[in-house]
Parts: C-alpha cells; sequence; structure tokens
C-alpha cells in the first residue's frame, strides 16, 4: 500500500542450512525455517546468517541493494588472488579430441577464455551402481587430454572440469591436485546439495581446498549465493536459477534483476542457435549484459558448424564479465529492464523485454559529458536475426530501442578519438 518494493535473502549461510520462506496460514505473515534442520540442536552458543530484507523506494533502487549480500560476509581470505582471472567459457558439445581441439580453436578466434568438459568427461559418473568404471581422475579413452591441454596452452585458452557430487566426496583429496597440476583453470560442481547444512558446509569445503591449487569454482544446481565469493573470491558462480537449459522465457529474465541476483552471481547457460527458448538472439545478446556473472556460459547447446559469420557472436567474447560500474536504468519487474555496465571507458547497455513488443527510449545522460562515443547497435531483426547498426553518441543522445516480443537491444559505447 505505501508502494514500496522489497526482496528477502540471507547472507553469510555457513554451517547452517537454507531458508524457506513461508506464509502462515489465514495469515499475511512470512515465516523463516531451515530447509533442513538436522544438528541444528546445541547448548552453545552459534553463529546464525543474517536474514535480509531489502528495502527501497523503485523497482530500480531496490535492483542497486545487492551489495549488501556481500558486505555482510568476512572480507577476502585469499592471499594471492593473480590466477582468478573471470571470463567467457564454452562447452564442448561432443566428448572426443577432435570436438574439443575445435571448439578450443572456435574459443580462440572469438575472444572465449577458456572451454569446459561437462558430464561424460570420466564416465558417468552419477552413481556408482550405473557406472562403476567412473573415475574422475581417468579421462574416457575419446579424450587425448595431454593433446587437448597443449592445443588449449598453445591458443591461449584455459581449460575446466565438469566434476558430479559423488566423485567430489570419494576422490576430493585426489583430484584437486591432479587437475592443478595438468593446469586446469576451474572446476564446475554438479549435483550438489545447496539446501542442507552438511550439503552446504562441502560446498564451502571444497571452495576452500581449491584454492589451495589454484582452481576456480562454478557450483551447478540448487546451492544458493550468501556472499560467499566475497571471502572466497575463487567461488566465480553458482547456478541457484532456471537458467536457460530450463527455458525460462522472457518474463522470468526480466524478473532476476529484482530478485534472484541480489544475492550474487547467477550462472544462466546461455544459449544461442539451439534450444526452445521463445526469445530473440538479440535478447540473448542483452541478457548477457543484464544477468551478472564473473563466469559466463555462452552459446550452451552449440558447437562451432552453427556458426555461419554472424556478427554479433564476436560481442559474446568482447563482453566483460566483471565490471567497473553498474547502473540499473529503468525497469519494471517482469515488464522490461536496462542495465549498462561499463569497464575501462566502454559502457554496454542492455535492454530485455518480455512477451511484449515495446520501444524503449535509454537516455545516455550517464556517459561522460563533451566526449564522444562509437556506439554499435545490436537490435531484433527477426527472433533468429540480429542487426548491426553504428553511429556516433554523446551523453546528450536518446536512443529508441525498438523491441520484438521476447526481444533485447544491446549498445556497446566505446570513446571516439577526437574528430
Amino acid at each position: 500500500a505505501n508502494g514500496l518494493f522489497v526482496s528477502i535473502t540471507e547472507a553469510q549461510v555457513v554451517d547452517y542450512p537454507r531458508a524457506l520462506l513461508a506464509r502462515r496460514p489465514d495469515s499475511t505473515t512470512l515465516v523463516t525455517a531451515p530447509a533442513d534442520s538436522t544438528g541444528l540442536e546445541t547448548t552453545t552458543a552459534q553463529q546464525t546468517p543474517w536474514r535480509v530484507v531489502l528495502v527501497a523506494e523503485s523497482a530500480t533502487a531496490l535492483a542497486m541493494t545487492g551489495d549488501l549480500v556481500d558486505s555482510l560476509n568476512p572480507p577476502n581470505v585469499l592471499n594471492d588472488t593473480s590466477w582468478i582471472r573471470p571470463g567467457t567459457i564454452m562447452r564442448i558439445m561432443k566428448l572426443n579430441t577432435a570436438a574439443a581441439m575445435e571448439v578450443i580453436d572456435f574459443a580462440a578466434a572469438h575472444g572465449i577464455d577458456y572451454v569446459e568438459f561437462d558430464a561424460g568427461w570420466y564416465g558417468l559418473g552419477y552413481h556408482e551402481e550405473a557406472n562403476p568404471a567412473s573415475d574422475a581422475t581417468h579421462v574416457v579413452p575419446e579424450i587425448d587430454m595431454p593433446q587437448v591441454l597443449a592445443r588449449a596452452r598453445e591458443r591461449g585458452v584455459g581449460v575446466w572440469l565438469y566434476v558430479n557430487r559423488v566423485a567430489l566426496e570419494q576422490q576430493l583429496d585426489e583430484i584437486l591436485p591432479l587437475y592443478a597440476s595438468w593446469g586446469i583453470a576451474g572446476i564446475k560442481l554438479g549435483f550438489i546439495d545447496g539446501r542442507s547444512r552438511a550439503g552446504i558446509n562441502f560446498v564451502h569445503e571444497v571452495v576452500q581446498r581449491a584454492a589451495e591449487h589454484q582452481l576456480m569454482v562454478d557450483v551447478h544446481d540448487n546451492y544458493r549465493p550468501s556472499g560467499v565469493s566475497h571471502t572466497y573470491p575463487n567461488l566465480l558462480t553458482q547456478e541457484g536459477v532456471r537458467g536457460n537449459e530450463h527455458y525460462p522465457g522472457a518474463e522470468e529474465q526480466t524478473i532476476l534483476p529484482f530478485t534472484r541476483l541480489l544475492a550474487g552471481a547467477a550462472d544462466t547457460t546461455f544459449l544461442y542457435y539451439t534450444g526452445d527458448l521463445n526469445v530473440t538472439r538479440a535478447h540473448q545478446l542483452a541478457a548477457q549484459i543484464v544477468i551478472y556473472s564473473p563466469l559466463r556460459f555462452v552459446l550452451w547447446y552449440d558447437s562451432p558448424v552453427h556458426y555461419k559469420g554472424e556478427q554479433e557472436i564476436d560481442l559474446m567474447g568482447a563482453l566483460p564479465t566483471v565490471w567497473d560500474e553498474t547502473l540499473l536504468l529503468d525497469g519494471a519487474i517482469g515488464d522490461f529492464v536496462t542495465v549498462a555496465r561499463r569497464k575501462g571507458d566502454a559502457w554496454f547497455v542492455g535492454t530485455l523485454t518480455d512477451a511484449t513488443a515495446r520501444t524503449q527510449t535509454i537516455s545516455l545522460s550517464f556517459l561522460e559529458p563533451d566526449q564522444r562515443y562509437r556506439a554499435r547497435i545490436y537490435s531484433d531483426a527477426t527472433p533468429t536475426a540480429v542487426t548491426v547498426t553504428e553511429m556516433f553518441v554523446t551523453a546528450e543522445t536518446k536512443i529508441d530501442a525498438v523491441l520484438l516480443p521476447s526481444g533485447g537491444h544491446v549498445l556497446w559505447l566505446i570513446p571516439a578519438l577526437p574528430q
């Protein structure tokens, strides 16, 4: 009734289960309860997570409050973070040496920083009964890992490995030093328990021990961020979101900046050529600006064979994954959103709409005054095609972003040389 916007989350969930939120029957009162109360009974002092209520007078102001979650966590404890390098990453769809080489070459040509071997590179790994031979220290015979890693080093591309919870629980002491000796950049944790106290403790143990071997981490499945990356910055990102594998659609992607992203980064595994998202390709480009993740998976179900020379693919590699400044310029929850992010002196502006076609006017007043910028504009041509145009702009310019239903729009703004 008073027009306030509120988001409820938690911070520093350490040695404690995740909280659930429910409404009392026949009441407007909300109550929190642990997802799993196992082991919570104690007769001594115990530190509990922060329960966080973010309140703002507008939706756009609410979306700018997410830094609070990080600030409620202890500061970075890693003395050396030079090895932690955020970036873009592409999955190797076919688990064989030739396909891996092809993806590495494609990544290098398009500015994509990493490639990843996902589930299956060491066998199925889901449980011992399904594949007793599955062993996360041994590569399936179709992949010549030394040859692949040599090509990756030659091309300046890092390699990540997916590891299932079963292998993590049984082989953690072996695999972390082994992967470090191979020169692996990071590990993606699969089928993790992000609800219970024991499950969350195990995730944090893996993150801490991975840091000892200079391995970055991406946690998949239901682990939800609470600011642990502030203390252990090798935890680059986590899923904890209904990402593109679940085909969420345009409306959901316009909701995330006001809800889930307030808690932290979200690994959304962006689709592009394949997968029925019912959004435009320009929407998928803009979403990579709107949805924050220091490790950003692109072209999730795609392979180099899908590429037909589209200009916008180079934008995916050029887009930073960490930023110096972020502004939420405009938005209405579930309708549309425009986010501007700066890296150095370049700005990237992404606009998303729901299933409603609309023209959104974007003011560039955030730019440096008296500075001319070259704008590269990526906009909807058709649902499966992107138009790329260029023009010069200043802080006084206003851009009309014409959006198809479930569409998107991107501005890439770089300071121009004086005339």
